[in-house]
């Protein structure tokens, strides 16, 4: 961002004494920014082939086969192409949203599920059926491609999940397949739809889709995880469904809540329950642009500004080195302790320059790395100047990144909006209490 400290001697700065610059914003893309993130899981190792025999007057045994295997595995890394990120590796999952499907996960690797704090899926995961003769001999194969993807509720508690599979090989006796998914989830939800389609039966290019569904129903003030489960039982066209089947679970929990609602009663409401994948750590937003009522352009003004100046000058870099943790209770006590102990300026004494004056602290009262001894912060004004944010500092103006916190100057409105964007996130992201979460501010 361009944010720089100056140096300057160690003097005490008194109180009518002009507050000294220290650094800037500027107006730079900063590379280390936390963005929402998209993180992969492995999928779940499972245990080689499962086998039986095949029916007496079944159409595997007239072509003489004794048993029927299926194994999984993930599809075989292919080589960049259209729908692929250049090397990389990553395979866009806008195919799932073209066959009709939901917003999906951006990227994931084949075989691979991919998580964002809202979404998750998987492709490229092969299921592999073979027949074998009574010595043993493999005398045909078919390989079907599964692909999944569902995108959870912000708001609410049921969502659908999209199914595809595609029959992508065949050899000798395996011309045709039918292929029956079921779904299934563990305690604390339940699996309202879970058979995506009837029939199933394909030959080699074909595939077949539809949807599975879930519900949960947490109580209020209350939060319940669980993992869903797949089975995909592949026969000869026209079969009775029977094992063998390809089992597998979705590598990464779902968490549904109903306790989001800040105990403050802000913002107005009660907030929906809703759905997250929790691992997947969640990101607020804000702008240091200037605060402007009613505009749809609005940032967070002084207030962003000096946050952002904090996260780059101060030894913990909170919101995008380390993690902030939502705290729920006893905000006003935090707040009162950072912006009522021993300021070198009182707030509101700074007309002349602020004449909204108002005390911000950061990191946030309503996280717990909020409400540290506000004597031990940098005391600091930010000031709009020239298109970006010039910093202040007042007290002792030695330049000290040892500092674990700041509390700034700001104009009213600008410190009320930031308090809304951040009560806002903590809603559309579904942050729990003493959950973590970064802070990503614009310029």
């Amino acid at each position: 961002m361009g944010l720089t400290t100056t140096g300057m001697a160690p003097v005490r700065q008194d109180a009518d004494e002009k507050p000294q610059q220290i650094g800037k914003v500027g107006q730079t893309d900063r590379p280390d920014a936390p963005t929402p993130a998209t993180e992969a899981s492995s999928f779940p190792k499972v245990s080689g082939e499962r086998c039986e025999p095949t029916r007496l007057g079944s159409k595997e045994r007239k072509a003489g086969a004794a048993e029927a295997c299926v194994s999984t595995s993930p599809a075989p890394v292919k080589s960049a192409s259209r729908g692929m990120l250049p090397q990389t590796g990553l395979m866009a999952m806008s195919s799932l949203a073209d066959e009709g499907g939901t917003d999906s996960c951006k990227i994931t690797n084949p075989g691979n599920y991919a998580y964002e704090r809202f979404q998750y899926c998987v492709t490229g995961l092969n299921v592999l059926y073979t027949l074998r003769d009574a010595e043993g001999k493999q005398i045909g194969t078919g390989t079907l491609e599964v692909s999944t993807s569902a995108k959870l509720p912000e708001k609410g508690t049921t969502w659908d999940e999209h199914v595809t599979v595609k029959m992508t090989g065949a050899t000798g006796a395996v011309t045709a397949l039918s292929a029956k998914f079921r779904s299934a989830c563990t305690q604390n939800c339940t699996a309202t739809k879970t058979a995506p389609w009837y029939g199933g039966n394909l030959t080699m290019g074909q595939s077949v889709s539809g949807t599975v569904s879930y519900s949960s129903n947490p109580a209020p003030d209350s939060q319940v995880e669980f993992t869903t489960s797949y089975k995909l039982y592949v026969t000869a066209p026209g079969a009775q469904i029977t094992d063998p089947n390809a089992a597998w679970n979705n590598p990464r929990k779902i968490r549904c809540d109903d306790a989001v609602r800040d105990v403050t009663g802000k913002p107005n409401g009660k907030p929906s329950p809703g759905c997250v994948i929790p691992t997947v750590t969640p990101v607020v937003e804000m702008s240091t642009r200037p605060y402007v009522k009613g505009s749809p352009d609005s940032g967070q003004g002084a207030a962003a500004a000096s946050y952002l100046w904090a996260q780059h000058n101060l030894v913990d870099g909170w919101g995008i080195k380390k993690p902030l943790t939502r705290a729920k209770y006893n905000e006003e006590d935090r707040r009162a302790y950072t912006c009522g102990n021993r300021a070198s300026v009182k707030f509101g004494d700074l007309k002349e320059m602020l004449p909204d004056d108002s005390c911000d602290e950061f990191p946030f009262a309503s996280t717990h790395e909020g409400g540290t001894d506000g004597g031990l912060c940098a005391e600091i004004i930010p000031v709009f100047e020239n298109g970006g944010w010039k910093i202040l500092e007042l007290g002792d103006p030695t330049p000290n990144p040892n500092r674990h916190c700041i509390r700034a100057h700001v104009p009213g409105p600008d410190n009320s909006s930031a308090g809304s964007v951040v009560r806002w996130g903590y809603e559309k992201q579904r942050i729990l209490d003493s959950e973590e979460f970064m802070l990503n501010i614009t310029s």
